[in-house]
């Protein structure tokens, strides 16, 4: 499923209407490449790891060749398989971002680089399991245990 970023996110229909779809991509569509700051893989592996939204199936990445039914990734010695998870990260304008957690293969393997603003985001969000990041998912709507 294709949004172009920043579109409004609305699938869910959270209380808070302040969100911001990012890395929806598809092969029909061009997206920002670059670089990203050093250590944003890091802090992006930890939305994506423990995604507060999951999914019955799994999205393919559409840039690979004869991708597998659930992406293997792995960061520091952990391991998930990305493709059925929406995380979600907080920034410090009262936005929030939804992506899919293959977002974490897009930047490391097909140098997607999101906006900025994700990037801040990301770098400045707290972190899932947080107490924090919790209450700010109760806000929109989502319970997360």
């Amino acid at each position: 499923m294709y949004h172009a970023d920043l579109d409004k996110y609305s699938y869910f229909r959270p209380k808070i209407p302040e969100g911001f779809a990012i890395g929806w991509l598809d092969k029909e569509h061009s997206y920002n490449q670059g670089e990203v700051p050093s250590n944003f893989l890091d802090r992006l592996w930890n939305f994506c790891y423990d995604p507060p939204v999951f999914f019955l199936g799994f999205h393919e990445c559409p840039f690979c060749d004869n991708p597998p039914f659930g992406l293997p990734a792995s960061h520091n010695g952990q391991e998930i398989t990305l493709g059925s998870g929406d995380m979600w990260v907080f920034g410090n304008n009262g936005r929030y971002y939804v992506a899919p957690n293959l977002i974490y293969h897009y930047v490391a393997a097909h140098h997607y680089c999101p906006p900025e603003e994700f990037i801040e985001a990301v770098m400045h969000s707290p972190l899932p399991g947080s107490d924090e990041y919790k209450k700010y998912l109760v806000d929109c709507g989502l319970e997360y245990t």
